[in-house]
């Protein structure tokens, strides 16, 4: 028999063999490998509706937290408190009234008395009825809490509490809690998407007899839907699942049909999400894999019964094999490599070009390696120098060099956007008297204190804070109109205030102070950086002539307008 028809058995019966193993493997690890992907795919849509439930308590807390604390009401049920006012109590319920009518979410506004009475409610029907017992009144009168509040009858919806104590001045009058609807929560449940024809998710809780109440929709069946503690569905409140451990659970659902199931709880409202799919869905999946893998098999076999043909007639030409590839080597192609070797000389020959190619690669790879080493390292050697050139050697700040190449751009970048720029010039009062008074050591040391806070300060990416020189400093504003630089100066001055950096040279101030001129402008083709500075200086430079210790606004009209002190 010749070489040919050897090397064409021996390669069929490797593919034959490899189908073989690919095959049994196959029947014996696929099934674990579709559940796998079911779990991964089930947990993934549980942690999207654990994060919009998140999304969704937030939200609701933000706007009881909102309603707490307006002040007319809790001043009007304090008067309503110490004198009975009920024109005072008229005047809470408008209020509530007010904060239901602007949300679509919130059902009801109550509060509470210190006994746990409802004193007044948004919608009256719970007026005058007491809720001593229940957990949003004994842990809302210390803190924040969420809770269920169940109906009378067992199998129907819930509803979801917000509650947190209700205080004026630091007294606690009472417990003010709000009532949300369910129809966001219905609209989450209702999003199939990616949980094929089958799957659905949904959220229990356990009733105080132990059942299990389903009560947002349903794909199959109608809502709420109460299910015994021995069902089926009562396996996904155990213990492990409602511990968040991501354990592929198999039970029969309400319809009687196994199910693949993940569960997540909430434990703000001791509820647990479910998203499950029908077993027979998942494992379809598997089916479909198999007729894959056995269509692929056989398309191997063909593709390596006609390799094996080519390969036995090419076997008998490793002398243009050998020529072929070195030629390809001396050109350069170094990847290039005989892949065929016979027992002879031409073998031996054909093994040594390979060789030689790769030490020519290894040879090649060292010199790259180094030049990409030293490029680096001249990388990083510029980069420090650019930003040693850019920063100020005693605050650590951006230095003048780098405010004027960088105002420009940000000029540029707010009249494109034809939005508000504000300069913040800052100058410390006195400081030549803390210089040759106290010394210069001691001014270092407060300009690098004055510099921290500034950079505690400004924190907005877009803004830019720098040391002009000497007790000068500037902040860029970027998008920022007069009102909020002037809030901006005045946490500044609070940041410096707060340094306590004694000086007892000032004539406004035992400590350190900072005087701030300001100049808002949107930036345009008929104005400049030059003028928006001659503008913030100029306020800056009243500001100090008005006493220091304040923060004027540089005004077009006339001089610059008085700020604050």
């Amino acid at each position: 028999m010749s070489i040919r028809y050897k090397i064409l058995i021996i390669l069929l019966l490797l593919a034959f063999a490899t189908h073989s193993i690919v095959t049994s493997v196959y029947y014996f690890s696929s099934q674990e490998i579709v559940k796998d992907l079911a779990k991964y795919h089930l947990v993934s849509m549980a942690n999207v509706q654990h994060q919009r439930m998140k999304g969704l308590i937030k939200a609701n807390w933000d706007k009881l937290n909102l309603i707490s604390s307006r002040t007319q009401m809790r001043a009007s049920f304090q008067q309503f408190i110490d004198h009975g006012d009920t024109n005072s109590l008229a005047l809470v319920k408008r209020i509530l009234d007010d904060a239901v009518n602007q949300s679509e979410t919130i059902t009801d506004i109550f509060i509470l008395s210190q006994q746990g009475t409802t004193m007044v409610s948004s919608a009256g029907s719970k007026d005058g009825q007491s809720f001593q017992d229940h957990v949003l009144f004994q842990r809302g009168r210390d803190h924040q809490t969420t809770s269920m509040l169940l109906a009378d009858a067992e199998y129907q919806a819930p509803t979801f509490i917000f509650s947190a104590p209700l205080k004026l001045n630091g007294e606690t009058l009472g417990v003010v809690a709000m009532q949300v609807n369910m129809d966001r929560l219905n609209d989450f449940m209702r999003d199939y998407s990616g949980l094929g024809k089958t799957g659905e998710v949904f959220m229990a809780t356990q009733t105080p007899n132990n059942n299990i109440l389903v009560f947002t929709p349903l794909r199959f069946e109608d809502f709420p839907q109460l299910f015994s503690a021995g069902a089926g569905m009562s396996q996904l409140m155990v213990s492990d699942f409602r511990g968040g451990e991501d354990v592929l659970q198999s039970v029969d659902d309400y319809r009687g049909k196994p199910v693949f199931a993940i569960s997540r709880l909430i434990p703000e409202f001791d509820i647990v999400i479910i998203v499950k799919m029908d077993e027979d869905e998942v494992l379809s999946i598997n089916e479909d894999l198999k007729h894959l893998i056995i269509y692929l098999i056989f398309f191997l076999l063909i593709v390596v019964l006609v390799a094996s043909l080519i390969l036995a007639h090419k076997i008998t030409r490793p002398v243009i094999n050998l020529t072929e590839v070195a030629v390809m080597i001396s050109e350069g192609h170094l990847e290039k490599r005989i892949r065929q070797f016979t027992d002879d000389e031409l073998g031996r020959l054909a093994q040594a070009l390979n060789t030689m190619a790769d030490r020519l690669i290894q040879s090649n790879l060292v010199l790259e390696e180094k030049v990409e080493a030293k490029t680096m390292e001249l990388r990083s050697v510029n980069a420090k120098l650019e930003q040693m050139a850019q920063t100020d050697a005693l605050t650590g700040l951006k230095n003048r060099g780098y405010f004027d190449a960088h105002i420009d751009i940000e000029w540029r970048r707010n009249m494109r956007n034809e939005s508000y720029l504000s300069i913040l010039l800052i100058d410390i009062d006195y400081f030549k008297r803390v210089n040759d008074n106290m010394g210069h050591a001691t001014g270092d040391k407060y300009l690098k204190a004055v510099a921290g806070a500034l950079k505690q300060t400004i924190r907005r990416a877009e803004d830019m804070v720098a040391r002009l020189g000497g007790e000068e400093f500037v902040v860029v504003l970027g998008n920022s109109a007069e009102a909020d630089a002037v809030s901006m100066a005045s946490r500044i001055q609070q940041q410096i205030a707060q340094l306590e950096l004694p000086n007892q040279y000032s004539d406004v101030s035992h400590f350190v102070t900072a005087s701030i001129g300001i100049c808002s402008v949107i930036p345009s083709q008929q104005s400049s950086v030059a003028d928006a500075l001659e503008h913030a200086d100029q306020a800056l430079y009243q500001a100090k002539a008005l006493g220091r210790n304040r923060i004027l606004v540089y005004d077009s009209s006339s001089a610059p307008a008085t700020g604050s002190s």
